[in-house]
């Protein structure tokens, strides 16, 4: 492990949501030691004030959150002003849980109870993802100059993606129309996207900054909501609707 991963969290804003007031004062603590600015808060609503007005190096959420759950902190941590990446922490160790955040745009699920140094660990992969990210967006010369940006109003789903090819309009429209009826996440939209583009899976995972795993899980579940069962019909499927208009 490199000096430069080990002193990631040094100075990152880290934005802790956790309903137990005893679990945010331990991570709380947890960061302080790596030196980490902390914001912790209790509820769905106050988190998402702030993730509208601050940015944050890295997230830490709780998938449950008193009655609610923290699925929509994640989506508007993704697609709010201040894009940021989000280690979701979970008490129940279930699959679908960890689908389930996931599909919402969580960069990564921890089981509770963890060890100490698992999470920081897994923190310091997530702030390096905002930071790549971020990286990447402000280089005038590098991505930022080759890719657009269109935004789906419904889901409040921001797409961005390399503008060359097949027309971005035209795939931004595909898959508006289909979202809505599919229920389509947001992250499902983007995949959704980069698949009509025929970007493989190592493509999509390393420009989504997520992993290889991660992304079949996405085609996988988008084959099943499409009710086909490969990925070249899946493509035939989603252009359907705008080529017979």
């Amino acid at each position: 492990m490199t000096d430069t991963f080990t002193q990631l969290l040094k100075g990152a804003r880290i934005l802790i949501v956790d309903d137990n007031p005893d679990a945010l004062r331990s991570i709380s603590r947890v960061l302080a030691v790596e030196h980490c600015e902390t914001v912790g808060v209790q509820s769905v609503a106050e988190a998402l004030a702030l993730i509208d007005k601050e940015p944050f190096d890295g997230a830490v959420v709780d998938f449950v959150l008193s009655s609610q759950r923290g699925l929509e902190i994640i989506q508007r941590l993704r697609q709010g002003p201040y894009p940021c990446a989000t280690l979701m922490i979970t008490g129940m160790n279930d699959t679908e849980v960890r689908q389930e955040g996931i599909a919402a745009g969580a960069d990564d699920v921890l089981v509770k109870p963890f060890d100490v140094a698992e999470f920081v660990h897994r923190l310091r992969d997530t702030v390096l993802r905002t930071r790549s990210w971020r990286n990447r967006l402000s280089e005038p010369t590098g991505l930022a100059a080759l890719m657009g940006r269109h935004t789906i109003s419904d889901n409040q789903a921001t797409i961005v993606m390399n503008s060359s090819g097949i027309e971005m309009d035209s795939l931004v429209k595909i898959v508006k129309a289909r979202s809505e009826e599919l229920r389509l996440s947001p992250r499902e939209q983007e995949i959704s996207i980069m698949v009509l583009r025929g970007h493989t899976n190592n493509r999509i995972a390393h420009e989504l900054e997520i992993t290889e795993r991660t992304v079949k899980f996405h085609v996988s579940n988008l084959l099943h909501k499409f009710g086909v069962s490969k990925r070249n019909e899946l493509l035939g499927t989603l252009i359907k609707p705008t080529s017979e208009k």
